[in-house]
């Protein structure tokens, strides 16, 4: 066993180096993130405190709409409360001007009016669920304006214009403060969150390729491939806030764009090597010896971090993957065919790893002129993230906001409620915030027990807090206690919506005005309102909003399948405007197959069906340039049976396994492989690859891959 004596002192080390370590993780995990909410807090107080300073110093009668302004416009990044506030100012005028226009007139005849607000609402939300941007905001704002400031003035609705200008004035003002707070009280910059989720995204992509590289594979590669088509989703996002963060920022938009398009490529081509590697095992337990030699080399290359931005290292590793082949030269099988596209790959996805770590230089950097210092291919404008949208799903929500609004109107009128507007308060703002997810109840429940803890609050303050203030500071003292806990759980994204919902409640229940003058059986009276439009939009949400996860990724894999058949049919001209949508429906995969038993599967067919589209498309655009028209009447032939074979997959369904591809649609690949090959256009040595790829891509499945 040795001598205790001596091991004393080694295990005391160790046990201080765990001391240590533990240490740091609390203090990376937990105390930084509090430091980060307080600082935050403190910062929403004093806005918020100036907010209501200036709304009373200037004589507006509501200071709690200044407040809710501050906390709805608020984030923990300055460029994201920057563009928040300019896009809930735009919502803002946006649902005031439509409200001017329809509650006048229609107000005759409230039925009608209800109607059509709820319209209004509903169309506001279909717009913002296809924009999926932080710009939907401004017309999530403009949608449920109406349930704020038109219901409850129906009955006034010659002073609609007055109310309606009010209440843009109070918003103005607490965005204003809010904005300016954030942005000049120790800001946190917006591209140094980018730049570091990009730098985080690289290491991924650069982990991901070595893993598919190694000898055995690894079962955990489709996640790190759904984590970078993740990431690239939320670096879009963060994007749209950079022109808010300062002018130098402009640049790095552009290298952004250029940056998504190469992790692209990556994504791809890692991919299509994974698959090719898994082929050519299922036909010999043994990949040659030549092949794991040159990925011996590129792991290599990726280890070192100076050497992916070394030329001379990179371009040697080049060379080395262009002047070794690895399947038998001049030999037209489908296994030696495999082999060259794989080595063809390989050398694209060290190209394109290099790209990435270029852009990240320059992205760091974002110096003017940033293209001049890159390799020419990167030096045009990149496509950047696009985005695809659902029309019936978008459409779907929106009816479903308008069906509830509609109904609780119509209980309002039939009722003859006096304090139906005061649900409506609460029912449109939930419906809409909410409704932007396929299951919103859990956010709705959340939003939910924020307003009831808000009630409560406001009655405390209302009847036994309020009185006693005289003056502004003692209201800022009173107010200081939850408006900072507001702050600090709003900087938390769980606790964000229970925040929100909460600090727009406590003000108007406790009836926060110049005079603070509140009345009890009318704040009694709204607080029973409110649980009751509260409990409506539940009931609503369930009933016309909540879509469930296996229809819409069934939606999202369906609508893949369809894309991959127009693109094989020439229906997509642009190949990178056409990739980045594609990748943009397998980003709205990651979050639905969270716990999916065959979310490998799906995800892994996702990831093949993108690479097939890419070369169907590529193949579409090179039949044209065949000479001989039996050639390209085969290979026109082969692209219209692809298509054919995608619509009918896309129409039965998805299941948990793969379908093999049909043995007549086999034959037709080997016939137009030997067209190919007995050719001699110039454009033969891109398409037979093209063919490979797109043979191998569309049935994955090892039977598939013959020899």
């Amino acid at each position: 066993m040795g001598n205790p004596g001596n091991q004393w002192p080694s295990w005391c080390l160790r046990q201080a180096s765990r001391a240590r370590g533990l240490s740091a993780r609390v203090r990376n995990s937990a105390l930084k993130p509090d430091l980060d909410a307080a600082v935050f807090s403190v910062k929403c107080f004093a806005a918020a405190i100036l907010a209501v300073y200036l709304s009373l110093r200037i004589g507006l009668t509501s200071p709690v709409w200044a407040i809710g302004a501050v906390y709805t416009v608020s984030q923990p990044l300055s460029g994201a409360s920057v563009s928040r506030g300019v896009f809930r100012f735009l919502g803002t005028v946006g649902g005031a001007a439509a409200i001017v226009l329809l509650v006048p007139t229609f107000a005759s005849e409230p039925l009608v009016l209800s109607v059509v607000m709820a319209a209004w609402t509903g169309f506001c939300l279909y717009l913002a669920l296809l924009d999926r941007t932080p710009r939907s905001y401004a017309f999530q704002l403009a949608g449920y304006m109406p349930c704020l400031i038109g219901f409850p003035y129906v009955a006034h609705a010659g002073d609609i214009f007055t109310v309606a200008a009010l209440r843009v004035q109070e918003v103005s003002i607490g965005i204003l403060c809010a904005t300016l707070v954030h942005a000049l009280v120790l800001p946190r910059s917006v591209s140094d969150r980018v730049t570091a989720r990009v730098g985080a995204l690289l290491g991924d992509a650069e982990r991901s390729t070595r893993d598919t590289l190694r000898p055995v594979h690894d079962p955990a590669l489709v996640h790190d491939r759904l984590k970078i088509a993740a990431g690239l989703l939320d670096i879009h996002q963060n994007s749209i806030h950079l022109p808010f963060d300062s002018a130098r920022d402009a640049p790095r938009v552009e290298i952004l764009r250029s940056l998504h398009d190469r992790l692209l490529a990556v994504l791809s081509l890692s991919g299509a090597i994974g698959d090719s590697v898994a082929a050519l095992r299922a036909d010999a337990p043994e990949v040659p010896a030549g092949l794991v030699r040159l990925f011996e080399r590129v792991r290599s290359w990726l280890d070192a971090p100076e050497r992916r931005l070394d030329p001379g290292s990179t371009d040697d590793l080049l060379r080395d993957l262009r002047a070794k082949p690895v399947g038998a030269p001049g030999s037209m099988t489908w296994r030696d065919l495999l082999l060259a596209s794989l080595a063809s790959d390989l050398h694209d996805l060290v190209v394109a790893h290099q790209d990435c770590r270029l852009l990240e230089r320059e992205l760091r950097a974002a110096r003017p002129g940033w293209w001049r210092r890159l390799p020419a291919r990167l030096a045009g404008r990149g496509q950047g993230y696009v985005v695809r949208h659902d029309h019936w799903l978008a459409a779907r929500s929106g009816l479903g906001v308008m069906v509830g609004i509609t109904l609780c109107c119509c209980f309002w009128i039939a009722s003859g409620w006096s304090d139906g507007a005061s649900a409506l308060f609460v029912l449109g703002p939930l419906c809409v915030l909410c409704g932007t997810v396929d299951a919103p109840i859990g956010n709705v429940t959340r939003s939910l027990l924020g307003m009831v803890v808000g009630l409560v609050v406001g009655l405390v303050y209302g009847f036994v807090i309020f009185p006693r203030t005289t003056d502004f500071a003692t209201l800022a003292a009173v107010l200081a206690p939850v408006l900072l806990a507001t702050g600090a759980a709003l900087a938390r994204p769980p606790l964000a919506f229970a925040a929100v919902s909460m600090v727009l409640t406590f003000p108007v229940v406790a009836g926060f005005s110049p005079t603070n003058a509140a009345n009890f059986s009318a704040a009694i009276n709204s607080s029973l309102a409110a649980l009751i439009g509260g409990a409506m939009a539940l009931f609503s949400v369930r009933l016309f909003q909540t879509i469930g996860t296996g229809y819409s990724t069934g939606r999202i894999l369906g609508a893949i399948r369809r894309d991959v058949a127009t693109r094989a049919a020439g229906g997509s001209s642009d190949g990178a405007r056409w990739t980045s949508g594609l990748l943009d429906r397998i980003g709205l995969l990651v979050p639905r197959l969270a716990g999916h038993r065959h979310a490998d599967s799906l995800m892994r067919r996702a990831l093949a069906d993108l690479r097939a589209g890419q070369a169907a498309g590529d193949l579409y655009a090179l039949q044209r340039t065949l000479d001989r028209p039996a050639a390209r009447a085969l290979l026109r032939g082969l692209l219209d049976d692809v298509a054919t074979e995608l619509r009918r997959r896309a129409a039965s369904g998805i299941g948990p396994s793969d379908q093999p591809l049909p043995q007549s649609l086999l034959g037709r690949f080997d016939e137009v492989k030997a067209a190919l090959a007995a050719g001699a256009e110039p454009v033969r040595g891109m398409a037979i690859p093209l063919l490979v790829a797109l043979r191998r891509d569309l049935s994955p499945s090892v039977a598939d891959h013959g020899v």
